[in-house]
């Protein structure tokens, strides 16, 4: 491709330098070859005026033979020719240089060409021309006298253009040459220039085609201060700028893929949360049914009407803790649900959650060891984070056998808080650890239905401490399980 680029630009180049440097060489060679024989035959005519008419001047002061070797030695000296004419318009002198070629081309056959008007006669036989034609050829017409002769002739002076042709047979012969050296110069420039513009084009070639593949890494390394130069920074620029836009576009393009996908993890979560729950609360309702009808008909054990409103009592007042954590939940997973933190003592919040705890502690025979620090303060939803510790501890209760002891732990390791529930009698089975958080599940149904648990406990403590953006874990311990949480003090 490369190649093919700068052969082209180079044939184009080549073919545009030959043709602009063969109009100009021919344009000067022409002004040249014309102009130069106007000019050398002014210039010749303007010098050969002024030496004819001082020789005019000084032949007034010579014998007419002493006149026409004068007149001879102007025709060597000036390389012109001569014609000097009497009154009559008899040719009686005349004198041509060797390499004139004037149109009366008369032939000197000796030096003894001065002759007198009756002399002349061989030599008018040899004019080709008409006096008239002979003195509009002439480039000067000059009335000469001598010393001793009381007559007037005429002077016609004959400029050579012999130069002016050899100039001209010379230019004849240097155009080929001319032609070929701007042919050839042509070439060489074609060749250097398509070098040096194809060199920085194909670079900005090869810039394109990466930015055209979204690679905006590679750059221009051009330092330029024409055109090309100006290009390749704005390309630079214009690679900086898309590769930002790319980045920035690919980051918005996870982010709102991750959001999408927790979205619909969310509402996966969320179907089949209120899946189990409508199953869920089936079962008090229809039990809550069943013993109102049995008192109704006064069947059975239905008879004893007090016992079996207090069974009714309690069915109630499960379904009720059941719909109140289902509408907790609810509001939580709402769209634009935002935590209210504020600025709390978390070892206050433990200690009134163990106190209002007391009875459920006391029913049971639970002997509770708690560490807790005087103050421990750190920002959260209060209402949100006293429901968790409530849960953990109830949850601790209702899953220890009767007269255990629960280890309650508060202390503050760096920049976290860290709270602990420790039951003891009890273990969790490893193949149910990873189910221990989710909705409605219960680690052991019998003891879990006879204790009132309506397995959304844990569920809703996960919920609250991941929008907390806590860690939190359950674990077996040699003697029982623990329940860790970690609030970083520092978002």
């Amino acid at each position: 491709m490369q190649n093919y680029i700068r052969k082209k630009l180079s044939l184009k180049i080549f073919f545009l330098t030959t043709c602009i440097l063969l109009s100009i060489s021919i344009l000067t060679y022409g002004i040249v070859a014309y102009f130069m024989p106007v000019i050398y035959t002014e210039t010749l005519n303007q010098n050969l005026n002024k030496r004819a008419e001082n020789l005019s001047e000084i032949l007034l002061n010579y014998k007419k033979e002493q006149g026409m070797q004068l007149i001879r030695e102007f025709s060597m000296n000036s390389q012109s020719g001569i014609i000097v004419l009497d009154d009559n318009g008899k040719i009686v002198y005349e004198q041509s240089y060797p390499f004139y070629e004037g149109s009366y081309a008369v032939e000197v056959a000796s030096e003894d060409t001065m002759a007198t008007a009756t002399e002349s006669a061989v030599v008018e036989d040899c004019v080709s021309s008409s006096m008239e034609e002979l003195e509009e050829q002439a480039m000067g017409k000059y009335h000469v006298s001598f010393s001793e002769d009381t007559k007037s002739y005429t002077l016609l002076v004959f400029g050579s253009r012999e130069q002016v042709n050899q100039t001209k047979e010379a230019l004849t012969k240097v155009l080929p040459w001319l032609i070929m050296s701007v042919i050839l110069v042509s070439f060489f420039i074609s060749v250097f220039y398509s070098r040096y513009l194809t060199k920085p084009i194909l670079c900005l070639s090869h810039i394109s085609q990466n930015m055209a593949r979204l690679d905006f890494k590679v750059k221009s390394t051009l330092e330029r201060e024409d055109e090309i130069g100006i290009l390749s920074g704005s390309l630079n620029t214009l690679a900086s700028n898309l590769d930002a836009a790319l980045t920035e576009l690919t980051e918005t393009n996870k982010k709102l893929k991750s959001d999408m996908d927790k979205e619909r993890e969310q509402e996966k979560k969320r179907m089949e949360f209120f899946a189990a729950s409508s199953h869920e609360l089936k079962t008090p309702v229809t039990i809550l049914k069943g013993q109102i009808e049995g008192m109704i008909e006064g069947v059975g054990s239905y008879k004893d009407r007090d016992k079996s409103l207090m069974r009714a009592k309690e069915v109630t007042e499960t379904l009720q803790d059941m719909v109140q954590e289902i509408l907790t939940i609810s509001k939580m997973e709402a769209s634009g649900f935002v935590l209210k933190k504020a600025e709390t003592d978390m070892a206050e919040l433990f200690r009134i959650q163990l106190a209002d705890l007391t009875s459920l502690f006391e029913e049971k025979h639970m002997k509770m060891e708690v560490s807790i620090p005087e103050s421990l303060r750190c920002r959260v939803d209060i209402a949100l984070m006293e429901k968790v510790i409530r849960n953990i501890l109830v949850n601790a209760v209702r899953y220890s056998p009767e007269g255990e002891k629960i280890y309650v732990r508060l202390f503050q390791k760096e920049n976290s808080v860290t709270g602990q529930v420790e039951n003891f009698g009890v273990q969790i089975p490893p193949e149910k650890m990873d189910k221990i958080f989710d909705a409605f599940y219960r680690v052991d149904t019998s003891r879990n239905s006879k204790n009132g648990g309506s397995g959304l406990g844990l569920y809703i403590v996960r919920e609250i401490l991941e929008l907390h953006k806590a860690e939190y874990k359950i674990e077996n311990t040699a003697s029982g399980v623990q329940f860790t949480f970690q609030l970083f003090l520092k978002e």
